[in-house]
């Protein structure tokens, strides 16, 4: 019986090369264990946890009246030096929406007064 190989001559004669095989894949998973404690950990405390702390309180931010009263005299100005609309549609449309939340950065009576004189110019400038 020499030509013939018994079953536990198999599996010796494979053992090798499975335990190469397995190492292998040991040395692989060993990889990615080092690949991914590069990662952070996800049980961690955040460094950043105290931006979006609750007991900050929100930043408000307060608009420049004299910044503002500029911008919208200067619309109000081109406004009045037109004969005609001198905006395009979409531009126009800005403006009547725009001018009008910008006005309440400046105080009640002048915002009043210059809604009112924005108002006047474009319907001057529509009956055009």
């Amino acid at each position: 019986m020499i030509g013939q190989v018994g079953t536990n001559d198999r599996v010796l004669s494979t053992a090798p090369r499975i335990r190469a095989r397995c190492g292998n894949i040991v040395n692989r998973e060993s990889h990615y264990a080092m690949a991914s404690s590069r990662q952070g950990d996800l049980f961690a405390s955040d460094p950043q946890a105290e931006l979006f702390d609750e007991d900050r309180p929100t930043p408000v931010y307060r608009a420049d009246p004299d910044k503002v009263r500029n911008e919208l005299l200067q619309i109000l100005a081109e406004a009045r030096a037109a004969s005609t609309l001198p905006w395009e549609p979409r531009k126009l449309s800005y403006y009547r929406t725009v001018f009008p939340q910008m006005a309440n950065w400046l105080p009640d009576d002048e915002a009043d007064q210059l809604r009112f004189e924005f108002a006047a110019e474009l319907a001057r400038l529509q009956a055009a």
